[in-house]
C-alpha cells in the first residue's frame, strides 16, 4: 500500500492518550494536528469529519469516529505488559477496517453487522488500517478492568460467558462477534447526536452503559445458541450410536455415512463422537462386538454363530481378530470360561 501513514498509539480512558495521539499523527504525516475540546482537527490534506474523544467518567470513556482519510492510515498500537485497560469497536464503516495482530493473522471486522465488534485489551499486538478516501464510521469503548468489575461484573452474567474466561484470568483478550441490530440503531443515533457538550458526555455516558450490556448480552445469546446447536448435534449422534448398537448383526457402518446421517463433517462428527463417549468410532463398536462375543462365546454359542451375530461372516476372520485383540482364540476363551 503507497503513501501510507504510520502511527504508533497506545489507549487508555484518560484523555492524556488523545493528546499523545495527536502529537504522533502530527509527526507522522509532517503537518500540526491539534486537539480542541474532545476533538482532533485534522488538516485538510490528511482528512475531514469528526475524530471525538470523551472522557465520561473513572475508567469509562468513548470515541467517535466519523471521517474520511484522503491518506492511507495504518494504525499500531505499543503492546503494554498489562492487561487493565479494554475497549470495543463498533464498526459501521462502509468497506472492512483491516485489523491484524503482528503474528499475520488478518481479520476484517465489520461485513455488514458480520463480525463488526472487536474486543481488545491493552496487551494485545494491534494493528488497524484505514483505506484513503473510504468513509470511517465508528464508535469505540474504552474501560478499565475495575470499571467493567464494580458496573457490569457484579452483575455476573458476563464473566460466566466461555469468551471472556481470559478476561477473569488477567491474560490478552481479543475477539471480534456480531453487532445486533439494538447496537446498531444506538451506535447510529451516537452519529446524529447534536447536544451542548455538557448534556452530550451525560448522553453519551447512558449510551456507553447501554451498548455494554448489549455486547455482552449478545455473546450470551451466540453461547446459547452455540449450546442448542451442538447439543442437538450430540442428540443425533447418540440416536445414530444407538441404532447402529441394535445392528450388532450386520457389519460397523462407514464414517462418512453416519457422519451424513447426522448432518455433519466426517472430521466434526469424529470430534464429537469420541467427546461423548471417550473412545473412537470404528474402537468404541469394536470393543463392543468383541465384548458381545464373549458373552455369546460364555453361554456355549458356536464360533459361527457368534461370528453372525456380530457381522462376520467368515468365521476364519473372525477367529483371527479375536485372537489379536484378546490373545486367545474363540474356542480357547470358550474354553477357559467353562
Amino acid at each position: 500500500m503507497k503513501n501510507v501513514i504510520e502511527v504508533e498509539y497506545y489507549h487508555t480512558t484518560s484523555k492524556k492518550w488523545f493528546f499523545d495521539f495527536a502529537q504522533s499523527l502530527s509527526a507522522a504525516c509532517g503537518e500540526l494536528v491539534t486537539v480542541g475540546n474532545n476533538s482532533l482537527k485534522l488538516p485538510p490534506s490528511v482528512g475531514e469529519g469528526r475524530f471525538e474523544f470523551y472522557e465520561l467518567t473513572d475508567g469509562f470513556s468513548l470515541q467517535i469516529v466519523d471521517c474520511t482519510f484522503f491518506k492511507n492510515l495504518h494504525l499500531s498500537r505499543k503492546s503494554n505488559t498489562g492487561n487493565e485497560i479494554y475497549k470495543v469497536v463498533y464498526n459501521l464503516s462502509i468497506t472492512p477496517v483491516i485489523v491484524s495482530k503482528k503474528s499475520g493473522r488478518v481479520k476484517n471486522i465489520s461485513d455488514g453487522l458480520a463480525d463488526a465488534v472487536l474486543l481488545s485489551s491493552e496487551s494485545t499486538q494491534l494493528a488497524s488500517t484505514f483505506e484513503a478516501n473510504q468513509p470511517t464510521r465508528m464508535v469505540i469503548l474504552f474501560f478499565s478492568r475495575q470499571w467493567f468489575i464494580r458496573h457490569i461484573g457484579r452483575h455476573s452474567y458476563p464473566i460466566r460467558v466461555s469468551r471472556m474466561q481470559d478476561f477473569i484470568a488477567s491474560n490478552p483478550i481479543q475477539f471480534t462477534t456480531n453487532m445486533d441490530l439494538r447496537s446498531r440503531q444506538l451506535v447510529e443515533e451516537i452519529f446524529q447526536l447534536n447536544l451542548p457538550d455538557l448534556v452530550l458526555q451525560q448522553y453519551l455516558a447512558g449510551c456507553g452503559k447501554q451498548l455494554c450490556a448489549y455486547f455482552f448480552n449478545q455473546l450470551i445469546e451466540e453461547e446459547v445458541t452455540e449450546e442448542r446447536i451442538q447439543s442437538g448435534e450430540a442428540m443425533r449422534i447418540i440416536r445414530a450410536k444407538e441404532d447402529i448398537e441394535k445392528r450388532m448383526d450386520q457389519p460397523i457402518p462407514k464414517i462418512e455415512d453416519v457422519a451424513e446421517l447426522c448432518f455433519m463433517s466426517r472430521t466434526k462428527f469424529m470430534t464429537m463422537f469420541r467427546s461423548i463417549f471417550n473412545e473412537g468410532y470404528s474402537t468404541y463398536f469394536m470393543k463392543l462386538k468383541r465384548d458381545k462375543a464373549k458373552d455369546l462365546l460364555l453361554q456355549g454359542f458356536t464360533v459361527e454363530d457368534v461370528a453372525k451375530s456380530i457381522g462376520y461372516k467368515d468365521t476364519a476372520y473372525f477367529t483371527k481378530m479375536f485372537l489379536k485383540k484378546t490373545g486367545v482364540t474363540p474356542t480357547d476363551y470358550q474354553h477357559r470360561g467353562q
